[in-house]
């Protein structure tokens, strides 16, 4: 597929997007972020505030390491932070756990170091 062509059908498809929901491209949203306090800890970084990621582009991974769709995406989070992190891409893995065991922080730990994941992640531990 050509550039020309990958572009016309991105075009179309954003302006259909648009079209449908109703949203005009020169009016954005205004809407605030949800805060990211609430966290029982955070790996990999100090606790992160909103404020300081002004300007950034932030990517929020939503994950339980033991997810194969969310693992399945690995490589390419993976790619991207490594690729776009010094023109301030910032990963943040917000961890989902499903499993009980998911709850454990040295679980946690553990899956973090075994699938290389460097960036940071937000976590919280709730009793079950």
């Amino acid at each position: 597929m050509s550039k020309t062509t990958t572009f016309t059908a991105s075009t179309l498809l954003l302006g259909t997007i648009l079209s449908v929901t109703g949203m005009k491209p020169e009016e954005p949203t205004r809407e605030t972020a949800p805060s990211l306090h609430g966290a029982t800890g955070w790996l990999n970084t100090e606790p992160l505030k909103l404020g300081n990621l002004r300007g950034k582009v932030v990517l929020i991974d939503f994950c339980t390491y033991t997810c194969i769709n969310w693992v399945r995406t690995l490589p390419y989070i993976r790619a991207w932070e490594e690729k776009y992190r010094a023109s301030g891409l910032v990963v943040i893995g917000i961890h989902t756990p499903e499993f009980v065991f998911e709850y454990d922080k040295d679980n946690i730990i553990r899956s973090l170091k075994e699938m290389k994941r460097y960036w940071c992640c937000r976590y919280k531990i709730v009793k079950r």
